[in-house]
């Protein structure tokens, strides 16, 4: 995301370190550009198997730092044996989950415009109520720590729940 470049490369200086910018997702005939950079991080989005782990460690790669909660997308087992360390932000996932509450809740009840209606002081809840969650059906995809989390939540509002998980 260009917001994270911006500020990989304007903290850069201060830690004395040098941000290389790479706009695709890690591969095996990217990896090769990581030559130096003992670091790499990289979002979610980026799957990383044994084989890009090893063209990274052939880099000279000896840490990934991912912008995620999860690891999922990066094979910990063979980072693990290849001497790579594989490290994620610190967000816990029952914050994740109250977040993920707030927009579903956010959704649901229509705020968008009754927070258009309140600017103009009009404080009726008519037909832009929205509904109510507990007369709905949420799927949640992924059943780890964040998902069982939101599931949790979601029970306390009386609705139905459809999960599903990979694994």
């Amino acid at each position: 995301e260009q917001d994270e470049a911006d500020a990989f490369h304007a903290l850069s200086p201060r830690f004395g370190v040098m941000a290389t910018i790479i706009n695709a997702n890690v591969s095996e005939s990217n990896a090769k550009s990581a030559p130096f950079n003992q670091c790499i991080s990289v979002g979610h989005k980026s799957e990383i198997s044994a084989s890009i782990l090893l063209a990274l460690k052939r880099a000279g790669v000896k840490y990934i730092s991912t912008r995620s909660i999860g690891c999922n997308h990066i094979d910990t087992t063979a980072a693990k044996r290849m001497g790579i360390t594989v490290d994620n932000v610190a967000y816990s996932p029952d914050s994740v989950a109250d977040y993920t509450m707030m927009l579903i809740l956010m959704a649901v009840r229509n705020v968008k415009s009754i927070v258009r209606s309140v600017e103009k002081h009009d404080f009726r809840l008519d037909s832009d109520r929205g509904k109510v969650l507990s007369d709905m059906t949420v799927g949640v995809v992924g059943t780890g720590q964040i998902g069982k989390a939101v599931i949790e939540r979601l029970r306390g509002f009386g609705c139905k729940v459809l999960a599903y998980s990979r694994s």
